[in-house]
């Protein structure tokens, strides 16, 4: 496969997605969110159950990452108490979210060919 194979697949659905949400902006007006849509597209009880899943959504995968995560180097060492991991893990994610990830500009390489005749 091509990058542009591989790139272009996930490309089309976010693409189709945006579409999808330019075309719900323009028939429902306000608030911008899958509750909003779901809610006055479809029935309100499904835009709340909508709601909620995305409220959990935001609690328990965070919450699943800090146990396995504890768990899983706490079988590595036996010897530190699970507590300390598992607050370790949660305050590195904390400290990620909150900085955010910036990325690094890869470094530039110049090649510079040199044409010196030894005469």
């Amino acid at each position: 496969m091509q990058v542009r194979e591989i790139l272009g697949k996930p490309t089309l659905k976010y693409r189709s997605t945006l579409i999808y949400y330019h075309e719900h902006e323009k028939t429902i007006p306000g608030r911008r969110s899958a509750c909003t849509y779901v809610g006055r597209g479809i029935h309100p009880y499904l835009g709340f159950l909508t709601g909620w899943a995305m409220l959990l959504d935001y609690v328990v995968i965070p919450l699943f990452c800090v146990i396995y995560g504890s768990l899983s180097i706490q079988r590595l060492f036996s010897e530190v108490p699970l507590v300390f991991w598992s607050a370790f893990i949660a305050g590195a994610i904390t400290y990620l979210n909150l900085r955010g990830f910036v990325p690094r500009q890869a470094p530039t390489r110049s090649w510079s060919v040199s044409c010196s005749s030894s005469r």
